[in-house]
């Protein structure tokens, strides 16, 4: 994972004990590689905030055995919503878009949850 201006850039190679269909990544393995590039934003813009909402759309198959970048951005802002939008693509373009809504918090709601398990 890394930054590339004001985006989160992650780079992965899956293979066979993330395999789905024959020679394809299970979309699961696929939706937390995206949510945990949209979370990444995060701190990128500054802000504390957890996933209300994912939407992806699998428009390809994600190859095994080749190297899958995912890329993941602010789209768009009002109060504590944060719209994130995310892509993955190998060297045959792009196989998953997917759009998430992120609410903002502030660290002590962390905190105060965190004590609740006290």
């Amino acid at each position: 994972m890394r930054r590339d201006g004001d985006a989160a850039v992650a780079t992965t190679t899956l293979g066979p004990a993330f395999e789905g269909a024959p020679g394809r990544s299970h979309g699961g393995i696929v939706a937390s590689i995206l949510d945990e590039t949209m979370g990444f934003v995060l701190p990128i813009i500054g802000e504390l905030a957890y996933t209300a909402n994912l939407n992806i759309d699998y428009v390809g198959p994600a190859p095994l055995h080749r190297e899958l970048r995912f890329t993941a951005r602010l789209r768009d802002r009002s109060g504590r919503k944060l719209w994130i939008e995310a892509r993955g693509e190998s060297d045959e373009g792009v196989f998953v878009r997917a759009e998430a809504l992120f609410l903002a918090v502030e660290l002590t709601h962390f905190a105060n949850h965190a004590n609740a398990d006290d």
